[in-house]
């Protein structure tokens, strides 16, 4: 019994494992997923279930090496995007010799990197009659890259990978306590908020960034809302200005105001933008700005009326919760005795691990990285809002993921 006990166990253990193996392995094969016949012998089952076994190894290992490989995909895109090789090609296909001569590069080494963005889906070759002579153009996703693009989505790439690269080199030290800053560890203790006002080329950089993120989905957020309910609109860190131009111009809007407040650090180069921008919508008279530090008192205007709205636009999910309650303390304090209204615009995630997609997961992480942030919730975003004395009355989630969140005063 003693000798029966000691090898009874891992016997068994194996057994049951094979058991399992096999009996998804058959399970397969009826589906049809398998290539492998039906197995005539028990011979032919333990090949047969051997070879399933190695494959679904093979293919984990596979993607385990994707994954592991992910950050060399970026570095493409950002060193052809610096090295304005979309900007070369922008009036036509160009010969490997000419394209490296246009953008001063090792003719060996840009093809080498072409050939990985075009397995990405950047950049495409064109067919020649001389194999030994290669012809590459443009593609939809390449033009992104243009400096002129009006997405803007080569300059959220520059961000990404020369303002927050190192700070994600830092995630795995990120964890240790709620209060550990990823950025600031990469960057000596230096806060993000404190990198961009010492940084001009990378508060350029980022103030370019920010409005092609906002960007993304605009469209979608003025088709899901009625924004003409409101007499005045108030976006507070509403980047350049083009989703408060927008709305106002809109047939309908003629008489509604808007004021745009930009933070203090963009403020300098973002008043042109929105000032030229303002004028070539044709809203000029009806939309004014100012600079203000959200994390100040006296930073948000006092409310003028009813019927009036303050917008935040992807700003929370970039604050802990001690930080984002203040700042909806202050737009609870501006509204004054008006029946006015806060509208939301941010990520809200399903609950559980397994409901939310990739893209939101690591946008949440990548917030946390930088300042500390988090995307929420639903219920999240209630218990926040309920915190600084406001109710949530209305929530509508978009096919992009982001949703719209109306609040009024408890």
């Amino acid at each position: 019994m003693l000798l029966l006990s000691s090898w009874a166990k891992p016997v068994l253990a194996a057994l049951l494992v094979v058991g399992v193996a096999g009996v998804l392995y058959l399970r397969e094969d009826v589906k049809g997923k398998s290539k492998v016949g039906a197995p005539q012998s028990w011979r032919d089952f333990a090949i047969g279930l051997l070879r399933w076994l190695l494959r679904k190894l093979q293919k984990e290992s596979d993607q385990l090496a994707e994954i592991a490989m992910s950050f060399s995909a970026s570095q493409v895109a950002y060193t052809l995007a610096v090295h304005g090789v979309a900007d070369a090609l922008e009036a036509g296909p160009k010969s490997l010799p000419d394209l490296a001569k246009a953008v001063e590069a090792d003719p060996d080494r840009l093809f080498r990197l072409l050939r990985a963005a075009i397995a990405l889906g950047l950049f495409r070759e064109l067919p020649t009659s001389d194999p030994r002579v290669s012809v590459f153009c443009n593609n939809p996703l390449s033009l992104l890259l243009l400096e002129s693009h009006p997405s803007g989505s080569r300059f959220l790439l520059m961000h990404l990978m020369e303002d927050c690269w190192q700070a994600w080199g830092h995630l795995h030290d990120g964890i240790d306590t709620p209060y550990a800053l990823p950025f600031d560890r990469a960057h000596g203790g230096e806060s993000f908020g404190s990198y961009l006002s010492n940084h001009p080329h990378a508060r350029k950089v980022y103030a370019r960034a920010m409005t092609a993120l906002n960007s993304f989905g605009m469209q979608e957020v003025l088709r899901a809302h009625d924004w003409s309910q409101y007499i005045k609109i108030i976006d507070l860190y509403g980047d350049s200005g083009t989703f408060l131009a927008t709305v106002l111009s809109t047939k309908g809007h003629g008489q509604q105001q808007g004021v745009l407040v930009q933070p203090l650090i963009l403020a300098e180069e973002g008043k042109d933008v929105a000032s030229r921008l303002a004028d070539s919508y044709g809203v000029s008279g009806r939309m004014t700005f100012q600079a203000g530090d959200l994390n100040r008192a006296g930073a948000v205007p006092a409310c003028s009326g009813p019927g009036e709205a303050y917008v935040l636009r992807c700003i929370l999910h970039a604050q802990p919760d001690m930080e984002a309650l203040p700042v909806l303390k202050r737009v609870h304090e501006a509204m004054g005795k008006h029946r006015s209204y806060l509208v939301l615009i941010e990520r809200c995630l399903k609950s559980g691990a397994s409901a939310v997609p990739l893209q939101q997961a690591l946008s949440d992480l990548h917030v946390m990285v930088l300042a500390n942030g988090r995307e929420r919730n639903v219920e999240e975003w209630r218990s926040l809002l309920q915190s600084a004395s406001f109710k949530l009355v209305y929530c509508h989630t978009m096919q992009n993921s982001l949703a719209i969140m109306v609040a009024m005063k408890a």
